[in-house]
């Protein structure tokens, strides 16, 4: 959500990319470790099967899918990251150094 705009949730959206700011900021200052997690949806019981079937088609739909709990724990144990479906990224993870994205790009 801190990548991309949602209709329908602008609050939640903001927020996410608020907290993506504070984050970056502090990461740059250098004074101390920063770190934040940024999964892309991830499929997990809590989700209705609904919403899992008709958000999963529109990714797919896209070119992507849900990203793995598998790659968020891997993510955890390294830098500021990004968990993103293997589409995106072979390792299921982007480094958030590097998240200056063109116009049309999938985030």
């Amino acid at each position: 959500m801190g990548y991309i705009d949602t209709q329908g949730s602008s609050v939640y959206s903001a927020a996410k990319h608020g907290v993506r700011g504070v984050m970056t900021c502090l990461r740059r200052k250098g004074l101390v470790r920063v770190d934040c997690l940024a999964p892309w949806f991830i499929a997990t019981p809590i989700m209705p099967k609904s919403f899992i079937e008709s958000t999963g088609a529109q990714f797919r739909a896209k070119g992507v899918d849900f990203a793995t709990t598998d790659n968020a724990v891997v993510a955890v144990a390294r830098r500021t990251l990004g968990i993103v479906p293997r589409q995106l990224s072979p390792t299921g993870y982007m480094d958030l150094e590097s998240d200056d994205f063109e116009e049309g790009e999938p985030l």
